[in-house]
């Protein structure tokens, strides 16, 4: 496991409270934000993991798993023993 460059977790952000001093934030691809959402059923603004330059490495240990890679981004994918790139 490796947590990758600004990796973290992110949501559709906040709006109106900016006269609180506190930023809206959020995602930086809102489109990319609930389409991926949509792809693995997800309501669409479950928060998702976001980074930037270097993605996490993830294992899943047993069971399933749904996600989604979007973004112009190169990744691998180690399954059964098997490398998947895209």
């Amino acid at each position: 496991m490796r947590g990758g460059v600004h990796t973290t977790f992110q949501d559709n952000g906040y709006s109106n409270v900016q006269h609180l001093g506190i930023t809206t934030g959020g995602v930086v691809d809102s489109e990319l934000f609930r389409l991926a959402n949509k792809i693995v059923n997800n309501e669409l603004h479950t928060p998702i993991l976001e980074f930037a330059n270097q993605g996490p490495q993830l294992k899943l240990k047993k069971g399933k798993c749904r996600f989604t890679i979007t973004g112009d981004v190169a990744f691998n994918i180690w399954c059964d023993g098997s490398i998947i790139e895209g």
